[in-house]
């Protein structure tokens, strides 16, 4: 039975999310196998307790996109 991994890439824009997955591919092309892509998403932005909505706006670190990769490591 295939042992399917997961990978998170996140990001503060769209494109700085698909530079990380073209780059950890282009690392790992030969030792796995891409299973399912999944489509970027917009995070929703959560508030801590005591936190207001727009402080969190403020940040500009803070990654808004994120994109899961299904993969298979190839055996040997």
């Amino acid at each position: 039975m295939p042992m399917i991994e997961t990978i998170r890439f996140d990001g503060r824009t769209i494109s700085e999310v698909r530079k990380k997955f073209r780059q950890w591919y282009e690392d790992n092309r030969a030792k796995i196998s891409i299973v399912n892509e999944y489509d970027i998403e917009r995070l929703q932005p959560t508030t801590l307790p005591g936190e207001r909505q727009h402080q969190l706006h403020g940040h500009g670190h803070q990654d808004v996109y994120t994109m899961l990769v299904e993969y298979e490591p190839r055996r040997s």
